[in-house]
């Protein structure tokens, strides 16, 4: 009876341990459920099945595969099922012929654990995946024994709390701010290092510009990773003796791009897609890609965490289309992705626009209230009594009709490249601060206040009267350059006609209306210095049926 039933057993608990693995595990409840229908499945088969290829030990193996199948996009259960059924019974009946002879049990669990792989990889390789077998071998080693964390001095503990498209006006009027804002250094109008996502963080994690850290994109086609060379602040915290984890939501923010360096758990679904069990498929609720399910990973993960010496990056991705929290009936479902609206499919009126608007108002709504959790969290944990670094701020804006046009990653206007970003933390001072800060100093201001080497301006010790802090490239439509001050801001539009100025007086002017003359203005040898990134390497494998479906990259059929 024993070896008839340990199969079953082990092949639930192989599902159950692969599927924990992902960005979206299942409930205990749901596997004490699938472990419950294994068990019964494996009496059955124990009391009722003959001893011949109906009771062999491969059938928790087979099932796990086939189901697995099943559940694959695309899969049809009226044409596939006769012919799952069929193959499921070849395999059973030429198994148990082949391998007869050699001890029930053995291959019975060896069997269930092989199966349950084989089941992983079904799903790795028939959803949207990068690299599916680089990630499947990364979840089968992670099964191991966790590597020892490096001896090292530590430190406070460090918190980046980035929310995707956050314009600076909207995050200004969110309640995490405001609170954070009164214990440490808020700059409300604060300017990313470029219109998009995969430039301007890893300009926060490396504390340099895009030109220098060479993570950019090329004709929308191509897509180059931060260079090896160029420290990560992750990966110096890990040789500190932190312990470090990242719970992100965002195709870009892609190991291939090098943001998962120095992360001892990074969680991200668009690479670790849910691995649905057998019987009682995937987790209920929301979604892995929404804000609660990313800050529960966090929570979770924090529990565990050491009260000091830990690194936790969190990136929200609800104020990015689509919209997942829309009311039934609300006309801004109507946009899914920025494409129809980019190419004039979408005819926009005044009403359509104001819906959208509505709708992405109330995603950042959704994710002040998540961020709010995350901070009641930590401060119960004795996060800020325990000396910790904070950080609170967006990869780039949203354009919402401001300028014309709509979405990010196109323009240098205010609405798109400014960012609102709060550091709190020993020796910074609280209360809003007027300086032009980027997010290219996070970084710099993080490491100096952890007495690591490095280079760049700590926020801490204050701004140089007269900085300027710069932008470079988009991920679609002309290339542009930018760079402003306290007084001014300019935009070189780079195109096959040339280069192209426009210059604003962002003091009588902030939402960049109307051009000034560039005559004798200071801004200007900044922003001409400012360079794009260059191709360099080989381009990373992404995902990209999940960047088509944002509108990031063009479709096979475009």
């Amino acid at each position: 009876m024993i070896g008839r039933l340990a199969p079953w057993v082990a092949a639930a608990a192989a599902e159950w341990a692969l599927a924990a693995g992902t960005a979206e595990p299942p409930l205990l409840g749901q596997g004490l459920g699938e472990l419950l229908i294994f068990g019964l499945l494996g009496l059955a088969q124990a009391r009722l099945a003959p001893a011949d290829w109906r009771g062999s030990s491969l059938w928790p193996a087979i099932l796990l595969v086939a189901a697995a199948g099943a559940r694959a996009p695309q899969a049809s259960v009226l044409l596939l099922g006769p012919l799952a059924l069929g193959v499921a019974v070849v395999a059973a009946r030429v198994g148990h012929d082949l391998l007869e002879r050699l001890p029930a049990l053995p291959v019975g669990l060896m069997s269930a654990l092989l199966g349950a792989v084989l089941a992983r990889a079904v799903v790795l390789f028939t959803n949207p995946v990068a690299l599916p077998e680089r990630e499947l071998l990364a979840e089968l080693v992670a099964l191991g024994p966790a590597p020892a964390r490096v001896e090292g001095p530590g430190g406070p503990p460090v918190v980046v709390i980035t929310v995707d498209t956050l314009r600076a006006d909207h995050m200004v009027q969110m309640a995490a701010y405001r609170r954070l804002a009164a214990q440490g250094s808020a700059f409300p109008r604060a300017m990313s290092t470029s219109s998009w996502t995969v430039p301007s963080l890893a300009s926060l994690w490396t504390g340099r510009s895009p030109a220098e850290h060479g993570a950019a994109g090329h004709d929308r086609s191509r897509f180059t990773p931060i260079r090896p060379d160029v420290p990560h602040l992750a990966e110096e915290l890990a040789a500190r003796g932190y312990a470090t984890a990242a719970f992100v939501a965002n195709p870009f923010l892609a190991p291939e791009l090098g943001f998962s360096r120095g992360f001892a758990r990074w969680s991200n679904p668009d690479q670790q897609i849910a691995q649905p069990l057998a019987f009682l498929g995937r987790r209920p609720g929301p979604g892995p890609l929404e804000g609660s399910r990313v800050v529960d990973r966090a929570v979770d993960w924090l529990d565990g965490a050491p009260r000091r010496d830990f690194l936790l990056w969190v990136h929200l991705f609800d104020c990015h289309l689509p919209y997942r929290h829309l009311a039934e009936g609300d006309p801004a479902a109507a946009v899914r992705s920025p494409v129809a609206v980019r190419t004039g499919e979408l005819p926009v009126d005044s009403a359509l626009q104001a819906a959208v608007k509505r709708a992405y108002a109330a995603e950042v709504a959704y994710d002040d209230a998540e961020v709010m959790r995350l901070l009641d969290v930590l401060e119960g944990r004795g996060f800020f009594a325990e000396g910790g670094l904070l950080v609170f701020t967006a990869d780039h804006g949203e354009e919402l009709w401001d300028h014309g046009s709509f979405e990010h990653g196109h323009s240098h206007h205010g609405e798109v490249v400014d960012v609102g970003l709060v550091i709190v933390g020993p020796g910074l001072a609280a209360g809003e601060r007027s300086e032009v800060a980027s997010l290219q100093d996070v970084a710099p201001t993080i490491r100096s206040r952890l007495g690591l080497p490095g280079e760049g301006l700590d926020l801490g010790q204050g701004v140089p009267a007269g900085r300027a802090a710069t932008a470079a490239g988009n991920l679609y439509g002309a290339q542009q350059t930018s760079a402003r001050d306290g007084q001014h801001k300019g935009i070189l539009t780079h195109d096959e006609s040339g280069v192209a100025l426009r210059l604003y007086d962002v003091v009588a002017d902030p939402g960049e209306r109307v051009e000034v003359a560039p005559a004798g203005q200071s801004i200007l040898p900044v922003l001409r210095g400012v360079a794009l990134p260059e191709e360099i390497g080989e381009a990373a494998i992404l995902n990209q049926e999940a960047l088509e479906a944002l509108g990031y990259v063009e479709g096979k059929g475009d």
